[in-house]
């Protein structure tokens, strides 16, 4: 079942709560590439094959990676480094893949923007702009002649990306074989989106800051329109303090705007006795611009943190969509935080339009972070995205048929019960749609991340490994399915393990349970 969710229109209207989301189970989930903490600034982009392309950034060797589904795996390489990840990709009507990105030109105080093009099979480079630090939020978008537009921002501070100071959002574009540079609006956010029109019309939305010599948090959101050489710039929307991405998109048809971006707002902390403490959630939201006027509303406000990272794509019939993060802090501070990839999409009924939104895939610390959405030529969404802080992950989600995942493995099977320093055997079996081989990958200490895979194993057949904890505790044992085009299940279900110190410890334990067993027996000896 999808939950249905219905807002005002007002800008600070009414909204219904959402209480809970339910999963998507339509999607298929890759993972792309665990070759360490990568998957960061994650852009993806479809070629005419509908096949998925994405630009990422390796944590570990600070390197520029580029992925791509062939039909039947994914390709990876790498194309620069040092860079950051600040990141963005297209690809062109002749499926050649570009690529914006900041490079660090003298690392770590020196950041340029660059560009990067795919000349057969060979990337040719160029910094393009060397302006201060150059490239923060670098959004990159093609013409109606496949011409190359980027947005970003430049300021002087090569550590905060956030600036309270504030920024200038500019605009470089190639002309005649040369590129050229123009700064849009000064004093702004980082953040930044780039879409251009069905009559080329460039278009840039971001976050105008004010009361700038305070050093205010609060900002505008703003959209610069640039017609005959003319940038005319717009309010969207205001609010007190903002936070996270912004995404725009132009629709192809009828050249409605839409945007997508976060609000950061305070809700009291209830459960708190004492002074009046406030949580800060963020509310993701949504604007589009029809008939001359912006048009308002709430996606999400569960409570919590939603929409900080987020992408707008729209389908072939220009109907809007929304990949976002989701992260649950409790009013209990020291509370888990659970992270979502969630999805929206907005159904556009005449009389009250509305949101119907999603659980894609949850996971560790950041997971869903860094997600692009985009549609292939066959409606199908495509969302690329990061996995965790701690591990790293480029994951791809899909509904395309690509391939299948596998089904969810069964609960792993093995004891309950042991001590430290011995090695058990466990478990678990699941099939493939496909027939596929399968690999396990094993969650041995509950992160949410498999710490082993084992395989591959033939469809249907029972994988058995072995394991070993050194320190005593209660650990939660559980397994994921991934074929070999790296379609992953969902986790199985969680066997509880008690692992103690070994028995020559334990005699405490194994006295009362002596007892309690004669405690039984001569019970059982009264009734006699």
């Amino acid at each position: 079942m999808i939950l249905f969710v219905f807002y005002s229109t007002s800008n600070l209207g009414f909204s219904i709560p959402l209480k809970s989301i339910d999963k998507d189970n339509e999607w298929t989930i890759f993972l792309v590439d665990n070759s360490g903490n990568v998957g960061r600034g994650s852009s993806l982009a479809i070629d005419s094959y509908g096949y998925p392309h994405i630009c990422y950034f390796n944590k570990n060797n600070l390197g520029l990676k580029y992925a791509h589904w062939s039909g039947s795996n994914w390709i990876i390489e790498t194309v620069d480094s040092p860079v950051t990840n600040h990141l963005s990709l297209v690809i062109d009507s002749n499926n050649i893949p570009h690529i914006g990105y900041m490079y660090y030109y003298n690392y770590p105080n020196k950041m340029v923007l660059k560009y990067a093009v795919r000349n057969g099979s060979q990337w040719e480079k160029k910094i393009i702009d060397s302006d201060r630090i150059a490239g923060w939020g670098v959004q990159l978008s093609l013409d109606l002649n496949d011409i190359p537009h980027m947005s970003y921002a430049v300021n002087d501070n090569p550590i905060n990306y956030h600036k309270s100071e504030g920024g200038d959002i500019k605009h470089a574009w190639l002309e005649d074989g040369s590129w050229v540079t123009e700064t849009v609006e000064t004093f702004c956010w980082n953040e930044n989106s780039i879409s251009i029109t069905s009559d080329n019309e460039v278009c840039i939305a971001f976050d105008k800051l004010y009361e700038v010599k305070t050093k205010s948090t609060d900002a505008f959101l703003k959209i610069a329109r640039k017609s005959d050489s003319t940038w005319n710039i717009t309010s969207v929307d205001s609010w007190s303090k903002r936070n996270g991405a912004v995404s725009l998109a132009a629709d192809p048809y009828d050249e409605t705007l839409h945007i997508s971006y976060c609000e950061e707002i305070e809700r009291p902390m209830e459960s708190f006795s004492g002074e009046d403490p406030v949580i800060y959630d963020y509310v993701l939201r949504y604007a589009r611009f029809v008939n001359n006027n912006w048009e308002l509303y709430i996606v999400d406000d569960t409570k919590g943190k939603n929409g900080y990272r987020n992408s707008l794509a729209l389908d072939l019939d220009g109907n809007p969509h929304i990949s976002y993060t989701f992260y649950n802090t409790t009013e209990d501070i020291l509370s888990e935080v659970e992270y979502q990839l969630r999805y929206a999409s907005f159904i556009d009924v005449e009389s009250d339009p509305y949101w119907m939104t999603s659980v894609v895939g949850e996971g560790g610390d950041e997971y869903g972070w860094y997600n692009s959405l985009q549609f292939d030529y066959e409606n199908n969404p495509h969302i690329g995205y990061y996995r965790n802080s701690m591990f790293g992950g480029l994951m791809v989600a899909t509904k395309a048929d690509f391939t299948h995942a596998p089904d969810v493995p069964s609960i792993p099977n093995g004891p309950a019960y042991g001590y430290v320093d011995i090695l058990y055997n466990y478990s678990t079996f699941t099939s493939d749609p496909d027939n596929d081989a399968i690999f396990y990958g094993w969650d041995w200490d509950r992160d949410n991340i498999e710490d082993e895979w084992t395989g591959a194993y033939v469809s249907g057949d029972t994988c058995t490994v072995s394991h070993i904890w050194h320190d005593p505790g209660t650990y939660e044992v559980k397994v994921m399915a991934r074929d070999i085009y790296g379609a992953i299940s969902d986790w199985s279900d969680k066997l509880i393990v008690i692992i103690t110190k070994h028995k020559a410890v334990d005699n405490d334990l194994m006295f009362s349970e002596s007892i309690g067993r004669y405690s039984l027996f001569a019970q059982q000896l009264s009734f006699l």
